[in-house]
């Protein structure tokens, strides 16, 4: 497509898109992206447009560069850019993609800002996270003592009544009660239910569930008897269902009272419970943790992968030490390598936001986040069973202890810091 159809094309959805300017950038790039992203600048085609139309404001050239960056993104991971594709064109339900989703990779890779490019197109998605002592009750939910707001009572010739203050209002108290708390898979299940509309597939909404580092639990643990939901049929429903246990039950029957008609019973009732299509679960896994909690096969084969490797997000930060700055990704494709000579795997490596600037306006990661963050993961992490890299030898001899970037009252050293990167980084100099 030319620069003039294009152009043609963006100031028609923009026109017609009402107060939502943003959401029409989004539309218009992830529908003619093909043609006009790398092609195109962001300002030659909204000034296009404008010419077209002068309701579209060219201040908004900005927002397009954040769409076009947006779509670059999702181009380069295929299950992404289906899904933000799918969500952004159609709003129709999304066919085509796994409804049980882990990105895994180094840390630092944007596996979670990945997933949150999508998700927050939605208001509803329900996030949590594993970790060592989760278990069914803490993903599901159960009963737990709460407080509630209740009428003071007394007992009098064996009825209860009210007590009443002075002007014959009833007395109010807190008082501890047991009462079903829903965690995040009964909050997802339940909202994805109420949002089925029966015989309109196409409309159905879709609920996300995300789970951040699924592997730092026992997955086997809390899913427990929920593993068998994740095969789904052609259609997107679980093809087998499970009985719910009566608490489990009770709540569900309680949350779905009132639903279509057009929903199975079985489900409305909470006595069985079964996946519906809308319903997706993503993770994400950190492969250097990855041996936290083994997953079984049975559940890793459940569920499809999408690898989130380390490269380059054009940010071009740098580490400044001693007032001498250093190329953040230079650093990174030096260390990786150490890492991958010494430990003969890539789990350990870093990703490009494994740290960043303390201020998003900044491309500084100053000397004290450097050796707090970084280099106290790769003493303390990666190569704390190794030899050091050659890279970190000293100019006069031995190589580098971790102490010797901290001066005696705590903050870094930065000449120590400089001397480290210059030898890694400018070995010439």
């Amino acid at each position: 497509m030319t620069k003039q159809e294009l152009a043609e094309k963006l100031a028609e959805i923009y026109t017609n898109s009402g107060t939502i300017v943003t959401a029409s950038l989004g539309v218009f790039t992830f529908t003619y992206g093909e043609y006009a992203v790398d092609k195109f600048t962001p300002t030659e085609l909204i000034e296009a447009a404008h010419t077209i139309n002068p309701e579209v404001k060219t201040r908004y050239s900005a927002e397009l560069n954040a769409a076009f960056a947006m779509y670059r993104y999702f181009k380069s991971h295929p299950n992404l850019f289906a899904l933000g594709r799918a969500a952004l064109t159609s709003g129709k339900k999304i066919k085509g993609l796994s409804h049980q989703l882990i990105t895994y990779g180094a840390p630092g890779t944007g596996k979670s800002h990945g997933i949150e490019e999508v998700v927050k197109t939605y208001a509803d998605t329900v996030r949590t996270t594993f970790h060592p002592d989760s278990d069914y009750a803490t993903f599901v939910g159960c009963y737990k003592p709460t407080m509630e707001r209740v009428k003071k009572t007394y007992v009098l010739e064996g009825k209860e009544a009210d007590v009443k203050d002075d002007g014959g209002n009833p007395v109010f108290e807190d008082r501890i009660v047991y009462s079903y708390v829903p965690q995040a898979f009964t909050k997802a299940y339940v909202r994805a239910w109420r949002k089925m509309i029966p015989g309109a597939d196409e409309k159905v909404a879709p609920q996300f569930l995300v789970i951040e580092e699924i592997n730092r639990g026992n997955c086997a643990q809390i899913f427990g008897d929920l593993f068998q939901l994740l095969d789904r049929d052609g259609a997107g429903y679980s093809k087998y269902a499970i009985e719910a246990d009566s608490d489990l039950s009770k709540h569900v029957a309680k949350e779905l009272a009132g639903i279509s008609s057009g929903i199975p019973s079985e489900i409305c009732s909470g006595k069985i419970l079964k996946l519906p299509p809308n319903l997706y679960i993503w993770a994400t896994m950190n492969t250097s943790d990855q041996s936290l909690f083994p997953m079984d096969s049975a559940f890793k084969r459940r569920w499809e992968w999408e690898y989130i490797p380390i490269k380059d997000a054009g940010k071009d930060w740098k580490i400044v030490a001693d007032g001498e700055e250093f190329k953040w990704w230079d650093f990174i494709k030096v260390i990786n390598k150490y890492i991958l000579d010494t430990l003969k795997n890539e789990d350990k490596q870093l990703g490009y936001f494994f740290a960043r600037p303390d201020d998003d306006s900044s491309d500084k990661i100053v000397a004290s986040k450097f050796v707090n963050k970084v280099l106290f993961y790769l003493y303390n992490d990666v190569f704390k069973d190794y030899d050091l890299p050659k890279g970190f030898a000293k100019q006069g001899g031995g190589k580098f202890s971790f102490g010797d970037f901290f001066l005696a009252d705590g903050k870094p050293n930065e000449p120590a810091v400089k001397e480290l990167l210059t030898g890694l980084l400018k070995p010439e100099a």
